[in-house]
């Protein structure tokens, strides 16, 4: 397995660590998140990752992702079927991981989130306090807890490769403004 941190394009240099060297270095300082130092020949270089930071995983299975506080994930390329994947989603951002077919999805939103997912035989859905699961698959067993709102839908059949981008533009309609109330006049 390996990654790299995508920068900017028309930039030629790409910072290549192993997922185990990320988990490693985000156990002995968690108070970094947020930051990455890169060892290079012409010393130590230090980047902030940002709103704007893509960072690229290459990986022939991937059995769970998580996102808290923001951020979008999205898989994209082709990704063999597989058994299970749990995806969760805390107090806002969006995972896309419809690219991995997988027989049984676990997926959960807390305190806002989405997540858009494709499942073969079941979805064990579960969104607490708002958010939305939205799943592609035929004959999908769908077990949901919804609690405090929110929502778990199919997607249409037409928007299951759509990039994400396209899937946000109709996501939620624009609110109506509200009419003014006219004065009740006193009462006499």
């Amino acid at each position: 397995m390996r990654s790299q941190l995508v920068k900017p394009r028309g930039v030629r240099n790409i910072a290549r660590v192993t997922l185990e060297d990320i988990q490693r270095l985000v156990a002995a300082a968690p108070a970094a998140q947020g930051y990455l130092a890169v060892a290079t020949e012409r010393g130590e270089r230090h980047y902030l990752l940002g709103p704007r930071t893509q960072v690229e995983v290459v990986t022939p299975v991937l059995s769970g992702i998580s996102l808290s506080n923001g951020g979008t994930v999205a898989v994209v390329g082709a990704f063999p079927a597989q058994r299970s994947i749990d995806v969760g989603v805390e107090q806002g951002g969006t995972i896309d991981v419809r690219a991995i077919a997988a027989d049984v999805v676990n997926a959960s939103v807390y305190s806002g989130g989405r997540i858009f997912t494709t499942s073969r035989k079941t979805l064990d859905a579960s969104v607490e306090s708002g958010g939305v699961i939205t799943y592609w698959g035929e004959g999908v067993d769908v077990k949901e807890s919804v609690r405090s709102g929110g929502v778990v839908t199919k997607g249409e059949a037409a928007d299951a490769m759509k990039p994400l981008a396209t899937l946000d533009a109709g996501l939620i309609p624009p609110i109506p403004p509200i009419p003014p109330i006219p004065p009740v006049p006193p009462a006499h």
